[in-house]
């Protein structure tokens, strides 16, 4: 897909040095998921590496979402409790993490991968996915990703589990940037209009640079150690997709100038596409400034932003027999 990006141009800042300004990228679109069967799981760890976790579980949506660095790196079909054995909405901490383990409250079935949130009977762990709530009051996830997503998790990775009210409103469909930070606090919204922009240098002053373009907001994001300090509309271009992909400034050797290498993301299927990006020439000069080896670029099709879905009430959704906790 070749990607042509708009704007002021600075003299002696070569053309893939900088991410929106007056910038040609030669790139491989995503086909867009329309949405993930029970068992089934997306997980792209390389978007955003060496950075804390939070993950949200959404009992109306029977969904795990997975954040590093403020961006989703993965996004799970789970099981939880049916009714009579809810799994409690709270906010938690990984208390104890074992690859084996069998539960002492049920027929010692196993729960692989098991990541205690309480010392009463809930957690993480892999085991059957089913399309409804079925289970004892744990999080069941499909065992392929339970794994990964405990050689991923620390005692201090924080655990969101949502009803739509409990621990807070907005977290039922979050979207691709995370709507908390890591320690599980909300983040305060950042809303522009068309043409308008926010530049917010001072709400984060260290970390890497992290830009986040999404097709279907016509919006760019600019992030800085995993905390939001700019936003941008684009020109409305229809027709637009970028599909899945990601690029990191890297500094070659013997080269002045920075250049943008494509990230490998396994398991992304590739389709051609071409679009134009416009955006706020004051918003892309402050951005190239803020630039440096290391800032990454990650283009998708996905909303940035939570969808408030409201609350939800376990016992008007359908079950099925259980299974194990």
């Amino acid at each position: 897909m070749a990607i042509r990006v708009t704007g002021r141009w600075r003299p002696g800042l070569r053309a893939d040095h900088a991410v929106l300004a007056c910038l040609w990228l030669a790139a491989s679109a995503t086909v867009a998921a329309d949405g993930l069967k029970p068992g089934q799981f997306r997980y792209t760890p390389e978007l955003v590496e060496s950075s804390t976790l939070v993950a949200i579980v959404s009992l109306p949506r029977q969904r795990l979402h997975l954040y590093r660095g403020g961006v989703r790196i993965a996004i799970s079909t789970v099981t939880t409790g049916r009714p009579g054995y809810e799994t409690p909405p709270g906010a938690y901490t990984i208390l104890q993490k074992r690859r084996e383990h069998y539960s002492n409250l049920y027929d010692d079935a196993p729960m692989p991968f098991m990541q205690r949130l309480t010392w009463d009977g809930v957690a993480l762990h892999g085991g059957v996915i089913r399309a409804t709530p079925s289970s004892h009051g744990c999080v069941r996830l499909p065992e392929d990703f339970a794994a990964k997503l405990y050689e991923l998790t620390t005692f201090d990775t924080r655990v969101l589990i949502t009803d739509g009210v409990i621990p807070m409103a907005g977290l039922v469909e979050p979207g691709f940037l995370a709507p908390v930070n890591a320690q599980g606090d909300p983040l305060a919204a950042v809303v522009v209009g068309p043409g308008e922009f926010q530049w917010m240098p001072g709400r984060s002053t260290e970390g890497p640079v992290l830009v986040v373009a999404s097709s279907r907001d016509t919006t760019v994001a600019v992030l800085r150690g995993g905390i939001e300090i700019g936003r941008a509309r684009m020109a409305a271009v229809p027709g637009l997709r970028f599909g899945l992909q990601a690029f990191e400034l890297r500094a070659a050797a013997g080269d002045p100038l920075p250049h943008w290498a494509r990230i490998t993301l396994p398991g992304v299927e590739a389709a051609e596409a071409t679009g134009t990006l416009e955006l706020p020439r004051a918003f892309m000069s402050a951005l190239v400034d803020s630039l440096a080896p290391g800032a990454r670029l990650i283009l998708t099709d996905e909303a940035l932003d939570a969808v408030d879905a409201g609350p939800f009430e376990p016992g008007d959704l359908p079950t099925e027999p259980p299974c194990d906790g």
